[in-house]
């Protein structure tokens, strides 16, 4: 059952099992024995079931990276290809080495970004703690009030509009949580369409600022993918395709396609990649000069850790223009309310002056 619903786990697990088990192969420990080891001691329940399921599978004769195979969903496409490539070596602990390698440098940009973007989303979640607030608990108040005082005269339209939104929420809260939910998932399942990831990319693409993080982002995963394959020993091709399909994006994916078949027919990488805007100049002459001096893993994994920390500076560089922008719009919505809850008071008292 456990396997059936939980369909991942998390990357410091899955790292930590890639770890060891590489440590145990150079250590001259053979495969069988080595994951039976980490079976015993694993303390996650759902990996100690898919080493099991690891272990049968070589008891039948099929291959670690065929074993592997069988669960895509935890194993992906580059981790697979790198250990049938040290399979096919006989270096299987190094590609797991590897592999491991990837993972961290994954996760230590996941983590930054993160750490970035916890500022930003701790102020959006006060600040719609506090409309939260206004809209259950202070606003119903000012509605008792404005019964009393103002029954015999029509409120402002934007005092009606907060006080008729609030008292469906209040009245209603199974309909505004059960909308805002539908809306979520609504988005959540339109975005995972084709059709909804040709508007997602075709919004990055065109926007000025996204398309230049889109295309870092999307750059950053193909470079590090393919450079670390091609360093191991996965044939150029081969690395290229796994590369292209860490991109997320149906469009881009095209165009990765593109540059694919033309190296199939002979074509130079830099000459395939010129015929594409979306790839810059410098990538397209730094894998020029890394084809002409033999030394292509090493130009990607260069063009991967550039990336990567542009990607860091760009993601920092646009958190402090847009933090006084959420800061900002949310002020005003607060101050919105605000306003329409005090404005029938404030016509109150300026008809009794008059």
């Amino acid at each position: 059952m456990t396997i059936i619903f939980q369909k991942k786990i998390s990357p410091k697990i899955l790292f930590l099992f890639t770890t060891q088990l590489a440590t145990l192969l150079q250590a001259g420990m053979p495969l069988l024995r080595s994951l039976l080891m980490l079976e015993e001691q694993q303390s996650s329940t759902y990996l100690k079931k898919i080493i099991s399921q690891l272990i049968a599978s070589l008891h039948e004769g099929k291959s670690f990276s065929t074993a592997l195979s069988e669960h895509p969903t935890i194993f992906s496409h580059d981790y697979r290809s790198m250990v049938k490539a040290g399979e096919q070596s006989g270096i299987l602990g190094e590609a797991l080495h590897q592999v491991a390698a990837l993972q961290e440098k994954r996760h230590q940009l996941q983590q930054k970004l993160f750490s970035i973007l916890l500022y930003p989303i701790i102020v959006l979640m006060a600040a719609l703690l506090i409309i939260g607030l206004l809209l259950f608990f202070v606003v119903p108040k000012f509605e008792t009030i404005f019964s009393e005082m103002c029954s015999d005269k029509s409120l402002p339209g934007l005092t009606q509009l907060i006080l008729n939104f609030s008292h469906t929420a209040v009245s209603k809260p199974q309909l505004f949580l059960g909308g805002s939910i539908v809306l979520i998932g609504s988005i959540s399942f339109f975005s995972k369409t084709n059709l909804g990831r040709l508007w997602r990319d075709c919004i990055f693409l065109k926007t000025p600022y996204l398309k230049n993080f889109f295309q870092k982002n999307i750059l950053a995963r193909f470079t590090r993918t393919t450079g670390t394959l091609l360093a191991h020993g996965v044939p150029l091709l081969q690395a290229l395709r796994l590369g292209k399909e860490t991109s997320g994006s149906h469009s881009v994916d095209q165009l990765f396609q593109n540059v694919h078949t033309n190296i199939e027919h002979g074509n130079a990488i830099a000459t395939s990649l010129r015929q594409h805007s979306f790839f810059p100049p410098m990538l397209i002459n730094m894998i020029e000069v890394g084809e002409a001096t033999g030394q292509l893993p090493k130009m990607f994994l260069n063009l991967a850790d550039f990336y990567e920390e542009e990607i860091e500076t760009a993601t920092k560089s646009f958190l402090a223009m847009l933090e006084p922008v959420i800061i900002l719009g949310l002020a005003l919505l607060i101050g919105t309310i605000i306003v329409a809850l005090f404005l029938p008071l404030v016509t109150m008292m300026g008809e009794m002056g008059n």
